[in-house]
């Protein structure tokens, strides 16, 4: 299991979240944010210093350019050695996209429309420094 920070989880988390900006060429997101959460061990109870984090980033399109910017993500990921799961188009327009990179696992798909929502969840690490 990796050992790492918290605050360099969520850089991580952060900078895949600024990757998905550049790659759809959209400016911003309307909101955002992570967080550390505790990770479960086999008996269901939180695992003592042992965090995945959760970023949730919030992006306004409007409907009919979901699925282009969804699949221009796609692209860019795969581009990037990402493993790409098949894209899912919606009837109303809508599309979702999800990929794995390394420690990272992210999706992009519609939500109410015009909102669109990216996730981007670290696996789990041991906290930098803590006593295993």
């Amino acid at each position: 299991m990796r050992a790492i920070d918290d605050g360099t989880a969520r850089q991580i988390v952060w900078r895949h979240a600024d990757e998905v900006l550049e790659l759809a060429g959209w400016a911003g997101f309307a909101s955002g944010d992570s967080q550390p959460v505790p990770c479960r061990g086999p008996d269901g109870r939180d695992e003592d210093n042992v965090y995945y984090t959760e970023g949730s980033f919030q992006l306004i399109v409007p409907l009919e350019q979901h699925r282009a910017l969804v699949d221009r993500v796609a692209r860019g990921w795969a581009t990037r050695g990402y493993t790409v799961d098949p894209v899912t188009a919606f009837p109303d327009g809508g599309a979702r996209v999800s990929a794995r990179a390394g420690f990272v696992d992210l999706t992009l798909g519609s939500g109410q429309a015009p909102a669109m929502v990216l996730v981007v969840v670290t696996d789990c690490y041991r906290v930098a420094g803590e006593p295993p």
